[in-house]
């Protein structure tokens, strides 16, 4: 029952996807005009729409073979009563989803990051990252030494994630920290510019 689950929600997940480029709309704070999502500061191409959204099809399809590839127990059958048969089959199964599920994962990742744009990834970031701190401060606060400890792990590990994300998009994240909230230029560059635009014609106009 729960590979359905996960195969309907990443399906799911890869059909908003691809119904949000096809409309051309583009990423938070990006410019409109329909031409696609941001990519590095300007705006994905249909072509380059189109590749993205196959390549996340197909480590979708991946996902789905591989869980697929699960054994199933019989119905009313417990853990006690599996087959030795049985039980090395879903040990090795199991085994195989550990090893090869996080590189498909990751391939997914990186395709919506792409999709989405760089403002849109640094945005989703620095959320999660603010929220996780919030949470490691009032631990500190109240002494919980361990939990403290484990929100930080947590704020590592998301920060690492998004380093390689931001990698994949052949940026630097060095860069973009340097940059603070100017960084954010590299995604949203395109509108940024629209926008100040804009306010300037309408200024001169008043």
């Amino acid at each position: 029952m729960k590979k359905k689950y996960v195969i309907s929600g990443v399906g799911v997940m890869v059909v908003l996807t691809a119904a949000w480029v096809a409309f051309g709309q583009p990423a938070a704070g990006g410019a409109g005009g329909g031409r696609g999502t941001g990519g590095r500061g300007r705006f994905m191409n249909r072509d380059a729409q189109l590749k993205a959204i196959a390549a996340l099809q197909e480590q979708v399809g991946k996902l789905k073979t591989l869980v697929e590839s699960m054994p199933t127990m019989p119905a009313g059958t417990s853990s006690a009563d599996m087959s030795e048969d049985l039980r090395t089959k879903m040990q090795e199964a199991g085994q195989k989803i550990r090893d090869e599920q996080p590189a498909i994962m990751a391939a997914i990742d990186q395709q919506l990051a792409q999709l989405k744009g760089i403002r849109t990834v640094m945005q989703e970031n620095e959320q999660a990252m603010t929220e996780l701190k919030a949470l490691q401060e009032m631990a500190t606060k109240e002494k919980a030494t361990e939990t403290a400890k484990k929100v930080g792990e947590m704020i590592a590990a998301k920060q690492k994630k998004f380093d390689a994300t931001v990698k994949s998009l052949g940026l630097d994240p060095a860069n973009l920290q340097q940059g603070g909230r100017g960084g954010m230029g590299a995604g949203g560059g395109a509108g940024g510019g629209a926008g100040g635009g804009q306010r300037q014609r309408k200024s001169q106009g008043q």
